[in-house]
């Protein structure tokens, strides 16, 4: 699991170096499209004996996946990294209190602790202390206008807490899946699933407006988009691995993934020369002792 997490930490600085440029679907149609043709190759591995309505429940997941990416790309390509990647430090604690309701997993006081911690890091995230000039020296106090640089808008934080919510939902859904059917080929229908569901996803958002300009995307970063979409299944399958193991918890292998936040924070945010970046970092702190301090 910690090396999936260092896998996905690597895929969200260069992702968003595409993002830079490229348009949010475009990148998910040519990565999702990827990621499918090597799902292909290891068709031969997926269990025939799956009965209907698991397989619907499977591509039911892949289509909530494709809509948090869509969500979350959106959010990535309009904000700094160290304001988008930390927020999906929420996952875990919405895994916790979800996997508590629906699957019967214990939470202790600890945990819930760990829970406000990040709720603290996120608020840190979001409302960046201004620095005013008074009478020529600067002083600090209140919150900064959301229209201020390094500020992620309001609407891209709502699109980046969408996203987090359903692959919250998504995640306990995985392990629900998991005690009916073998990891492989969930991992394997799941990855063909989720670039059929971002074509018809673009489809609908798109119709016949602009359908192709994935191409060009494709011309431009195919090699390195491909490459990010092989340590994305990589990443599918040692998830689901982890999550089919006996007695394994689904918000310690969510939080596990998670941890790959702080590595993106720091290395994106430098990297892209990310304003506010000090305070975006001791947030993502804050927010990975809480991550661990929900998995304890």
């Amino acid at each position: 699991m910690i090396i999936a997490a260092f896998l996905v930490s690597i895929t969200h600085v260069i992702r968003k170096r595409i993002l830079v440029k490229e348009h949010a679907l475009d990148y998910l149609t040519v990565f999702s499209i990827a990621a499918a043709v090597i799902a292909l190759l290891l068709i031969g591995f997926v269990d025939l004996n799956i009965s209907f309505g698991i397989f619907i429940l499977i591509y039911f997941v892949s289509l909530l996946g494709a809509v948090a990416f869509i969500f979350f790309m959106k959010a990535l390509r309009h904000g700094e990294i160290s304001s988008v990647q930390p927020l999906l430090s929420f996952t875990p604690a919405i895994v916790l209190v979800l996997s508590y309701f629906l699957i019967s997993e214990r939470v202790s006081m600890f945990n819930g602790l760990g829970v406000l911690l990040v709720l603290l890091g996120g608020f840190l995230i979001e409302h960046r202390v201004k620095t005013k000039t008074r009478e020529g020296k600067k002083v600090r106090g209140g919150v900064i206008d959301p229209k201020e640089e390094g500020v992620l808008p309001r609407k891209y934080f709502i699109y980046a807490m969408i996203a987090v919510l359903i692959s919250a939902f998504g995640a306990i859904l995985d392990k629900i899946l998991l005690d009916f059917v073998d990891f492989t080929s969930l991992a394997i229908l799941s990855l063909i699933f989720f670039a059929l569901n971002i074509l018809l996803l673009r489809f609908i958002l798109l119709k016949r407006k602009n359908w192709w300009s994935f191409l060009k995307t494709f011309r431009d970063y195919g090699v390195v988009i491909s490459g990010l979409s092989l340590l994305k299944v990589l990443s599918v399958f040692l998830y689901l691995l982890a999550l089919s193991l006996p007695d394994s918890k689904v918000s310690l292998v969510v939080a596990i993934m998670a941890s790959s936040t702080l590595v993106s924070t720091i290395v994106g945010g430098e990297l892209f020369h990310d304003h506010g970046l000090m305070q975006k970092i001791i947030a993502a702190v804050i927010m990975f002792l809480g991550v661990l301090m929900i998995v304890t």
